[in-house]
Order: C-alpha cells, then structure tokens, then sequence
C-alpha cells in the first residue's frame, strides 16, 4: 500500500507540472562534482557549462523565472561557490562559506536531525550511523555562532537552483570505488541534501539530475519494485525527476528508470568521426606509398628498410603481434601489412569534442558519421558502380571514401538518390539507391533531435515518446534524441544471430552431457541476466527454446 500510495502521489506531482505555469515552477538542476574539487565537473560525454546554458536559455524563452547565464559565468560560479569539498580541505569551505554567503545554504543540523527522525526508517538511520557516525558527521560541515550547519553549495538563477550532487564517499572515501556501491548508506550531508529538496517550504516541483550519471539510483536497496524504505525512494521522495542520459548507455539508463524513478531524455554522444592520420602517422603512411612508387633496386630498398624501422619505433611490431618483426621476412608483402595496419587505426572511431544539449553537429560531421552507420558496403558499392580505378587500393578507398560525402550532401539537401549517383558517378544502381536512401533518413534523424524540448515537455507533464537506445552506430533506430530510451524491444530477442549460439551452445552442452552421463538431463535450470539480455539479444532465450525444442 504505502509503495502504491507513493507512485500516485508521485503521478499526481507529475500530472500537476502540466497545469502549472512556468513561472511559478521552481526547479532543482543537479550536476556532477566527483571527486569533489573545482576541476571535476562533468557528466558521460556532455559539456555540461555549455549544456546548461542552453538549458538555462530554453527555459527563459518558456517563461521560467530566471536570470540567464553564459558559460563563463556559470562555470566562474561552480567554481566558486558550486562545488563538493573533501574533509582534508576544510579551509576551502569555510572560506566559500564566508564568501558566498548568499548564494549558498546552510542547514542547521537541529534541523537535519528532526527530519533524519521522521522522514528516515529507524533502521536505515542505524545504518547510516553504523557507518558515518552520530549526526552530523564530517562530510561538508562548518560551525558558526556554537551552531553546527551542513553546507549546500548552489548557484541560484530566480527560481532555478544549480547545485552539486553531494559525494558518495563523503570526500573521505575514494569515489571511484564507491560510486556504485549497493550496500553503503548514503553519508549525512548527502542525506541533508535530498531532505532539504523535499521540504515543502523550498517548494522544488521537479529536479533534473544533469547527464549521466548521478548516484542516487545506485543508493542501497531492492533491485526494482522497491519499497518505500529503500535508499533512492528515500532521498528523492515524490518529487518528479527528469534525466538528460546519454544514449549509449542503455543498461545504467535502465537503472536510473526502475531504481531512481526518472524520466529518461536520450541525448547524442559526442560526434564520432574517424581517427583519421596524423604526425608520425601520416609520415608513415607518406613513406609507404614512396617506397610502393620507387622502381625495385638501392633506392627501394633502404625505403623498406627505413619504413620497418619507423614501424617498430612505433611499436606496430608489438601491435601486430610480431615484436622486431623478427622471423619474418622484410619484404613488400610486411611493408603492406604495415600500410593495412595504418589503414585500420586511420578508420577507428573516435569522438570529437563534447556534445551539447540540444546542438546539432555540422552536416559535414554528420556525413562521416552516416558513413560509418552504413559500413564497408557502401564504399564497396560506390568503388564498384563509379568505376573507380587507382594503383593502390588506399587510394581507390580514398577517392570512394570523398564521392560517398557528396552524394551524401545531395541527398540530404533534397536531392533525389537516382539523380545524385548520375552526377557524382554518372552511374546507379539498385543497392545504391538504397544505401542512399537509408543514409538520407539516419541523416534527417539527426537533424530532428529535441533534446531541450522534450526536456521542457517533461517539466511540463507532457508525454515523452519512448525508443530503444544504443550505440548510434551500431542501433541507428535509437535516433533521433530526445527520447525517453528503453533498453531494446523484446519483440525483436533473439535476434537471428543470437538464436544460432544460442542453439550451438546448447547442443554443445547437451553433448556434452550425454558424453559424461550416458544420458539427457531430465531437467535444466537456467539463470535470466537483464543485462545479459540487453548486451546479447537473446542468446539465454535462445538456449532455452532450443531446449524445448
């Protein structure tokens, strides 16, 4: 009952952003300060100064009450008097409070303790005390006129408050290890914190934990379904949370859905663009294609010598497997496993930059981007249908690589497929069309990102279509952002590849069996991982159809 009273309270809430105007909404933005210090602030892929400017000005022009800020400015104030401090720093936090007295809060631990004894279970306040010791504890706490105050730093912005997620280790326990943690209770500031929000004098209608990822759905407790004693029920309440998460990270997202009660806004991950040659990369690379153009002879051969040399000083030996290439023999055939060696690393995925909420990357980036989505056959396909020739095949890679970006600029700027392969290729074909036409509608998928908007349709109660997240590259239907992600369709598990291992390790295990007993098993028992689903799409179901035949 009382878990059910909680979810309809918290729908209430929800429903009730709707029927507010912006003006009169307060909102809590938390971002990300761990470890605390003034140097780590960020979250998974995202700019986070830059994002909340952004944000900041999508929420002005709805007619939020606020004052905008740019980046410098909002950076200049996270550091200033918007950051965590540890324990061993304590004159960095007297000083922030000192001089930033109106911008921060200071909660008199009176106060914290009457909330800790009535909003927190006897038992997880024993916890919490096991743990950290009696109230107050030493995580952000300074005195002032014989009183003892928890420190809350925040950047105020009418009625939007910028404030730091406090540490999970209290800034004594080392965050990395502690940052997932399912069995430590939250610390007594972290829990001043998020009982604070919940106060119906601050009057906080919704928070935003800002990019990915936070720590209040990774608090102890029940794995899903939790009760009204668990850890992240505890700390958020029935305040509404929305979440900006970046889209690759399907399973943590799914954590912050079912753990942290949150309305999941999908946003980019940075442009992924490839590697590309450089420096000492690109001088390999140049020295190859001399020592592929001299005539055999003296010449050709202190060429190879010196590119065999260059390639161990940087290590392709090791990376190839063959340390000082030794045992094999340095001829033309080594100098083009080196040259493929160069071409694999120029073609690795790398991401430019940060993303920013709501920004759109330049059609250019985009169209290296959509390449990728659309794979070696694509290139293959225009190689073949442009008729492209060239005396090494890099080269004629190369060429292919710089028609497949002009036919993509056409067809995105409306051009049709038929007629941009004639006048980039004088050519078409079938397969290419459709290459083209999949390529136009992962373009315009990009392009129709709302991020910021589906951020303020949240604030406002609004619907949030749903779509599977995932890598962009390799789950290009996650796209476009902006959307509340879900982990994958289970109408689509197993996919086909995953029921043939599926089906051939189960026969394998099966023979097995029979090999060691004489006999089938009567019965098999078989253990279901979500996560294990998510990554694999269904080799464990798979396992189990085949077994039953």
């Amino acid at each position: 009952p009382l878990q059910i009273e909680r979810l309809v309270n918290r729908t209430i809430n929800h429903a009730n952003l709707g029927r507010m105007e912006n003006s009169e909404k307060n909102i809590a933005i938390i971002y990300y300060n761990h470890p605390p210090g003034r140097h780590d602030i960020g979250a998974s892929g995202l700019n986070v100064p830059r994002s909340l400017e952004r944000l900041l000005i999508a929420l002005y022009d709805a007619g939020y009450n606020l004052d905008r800020m740019t980046e410098t400015e909002i950076l200049a104030a996270m550091q200033a008097h918007g950051i965590n401090v540890g324990q061993h720093a304590q004159p960095i936090l007297e000083a922030m409070v000192n001089n930033h007295s109106e911008e921060i809060v200071l909660i008199p631990v009176a106060d914290y303790q009457r909330w800790f004894e009535e909003m927190i279970p006897e038992h997880r306040q024993q916890e919490v005390i096991d743990m950290w010791g009696p109230v107050p504890g030493e995580a952000m706490v300074v005195e002032r006129g014989g009183r003892e105050y928890f420190v809350i730093p925040m950047i105020r912005s009418g009625n939007i408050l910028i404030m730091p997620q406090p540490t999970r280790g209290g800034g004594s326990v080392c965050e990395t290890i502690v940052f997932h943690n399912l069995s430590m209770p939250p610390h007594h500031q972290y829990i001043a914190f998020y009982l604070w929000l919940q106060q119906q004098e601050q009057g906080i209608d919704a928070i935003i934990h800002f990019g990915t990822h936070g720590t209040q759905e990774w608090l102890p407790g029940k794995e899903r379904g939790l009760a009204t004693d668990c850890w992240p029920y505890l700390m958020s309440g029935e305040i509404p949370i929305v979440y900006p998460y970046i889209i690759d990270n399907v399973g943590e997202a799914t954590q912050a859905k079912r753990r942290g009660d949150a309305v999941i806004i999908s946003h980019m991950t940075p442009v992924l663009v490839a590697a590309g040659l450089h420096g000492d990369l690109r001088m390999l690379h140049d020295m190859i294609h001399d020592y592929l153009h001299f005539e055999e002879g003296p010449l050709r051969d202190a060429q190879r010598a010196k590119v065999i040399e260059k390639a161990i000083n940087m290590s392709f030996d090791l990376d190839m497997g063959h340390p000082g290439f030794e045992g094999i023999t340095h001829d033309t055939a080594l100098i083009n496993q080196i040259h493929q060696h160069i071409h694999c690393i120029e073609a690795e995925i790398i991401p430019l930059g940060l993303h920013v909420l709501g920004d759109i990357p330049e059609k250019e980036l985009l169209t290296e981007t959509v390449m990728k989505i659309l794979g070696l056959g694509f290139v293959e396909e225009i190689i073949r249908v442009g008729r492209i020739t060239g005396e090494h095949e890099c080269e004629i890679e190369e060429e292919a690589r710089d028609r497949a970006k002009e036919l993509l600029r056409l067809v995105i700027n409306q051009t049709s497929s038929e007629d941009a392969q004639q006048e980039i290729l004088n050519n078409s074909s079938v397969s290419l069309t459709k290459y083209l036409d999949e390529g136009r509608r992962h373009l315009q998928n990009f392009l129709d990102s709302r991020e910021l908007e589906a951020i303020l349709d949240a604030l406002s109660g609004r619907f949030i279509p749903p779509s599977m997240g995932g890598d962009p590259i390799r789950s290009p239907d996650s796209l476009p952002t902006g959307r509340n992600l879900y982990s994958f369709d289970p109408r689509t598990v197993p996919l086909r590849s995953s029921w043939e291992v599926g089906r051939d390790t189960m026969q394998a295990f099966l023979a097995d069996y029979y090999e060691r007993h004489g006999v089938y098993p009567d019965r098999i028992a078989s253990i279901l991982w979500v996560v294990e689903t998510m990554r694999h799409r269904g080799v464990a179901e798979a396992q189990i159809l085949y077994a039953l035949g």
